[in-house]
């Protein structure tokens, strides 16, 4: 994917009216402070456990962790297995907070 088409649809997403884009950025900073380990599957795991909205597009989720890495919230540190048998792909990006 180019860098104008990245840019693109972060902002199709983060812009979007239903997606609840900053209320799920907001979550995710309260969420991460002294995590260890974790992946996105536990930030949204624990998102809906707590709440009975969820964003319209699932995909903010992508542009909340790009969002935390950009800002030097996270960090990479590994791949994982999903735990998700409804997975697309079963390796995911394991982050570790440095807030």
């Amino acid at each position: 994917m180019n860098p104008i088409s990245t840019i693109q649809a972060i902002k199709s997403t983060t812009e979007a009216t239903r997606n609840w884009y900053a209320d799920c950025l907001r979550f995710a900073k309260r969420w991460i402070k002294g995590k260890g380990k974790f992946s996105s599957e536990d930030l949204v795991s624990a998102f809906n456990k707590r709440h009975d909205f969820r964003p319209a597009d699932g995909r903010v989720w992508g542009a909340v962790v790009r969002a935390l890495k950009t800002d030097g919230s996270i960090r990479w540190v590994s791949f994982g297995k999903s735990r998700s048998g409804t997975s697309n792909t079963y390796v995911k990006n394991i982050w570790k907070s440095k807030i």
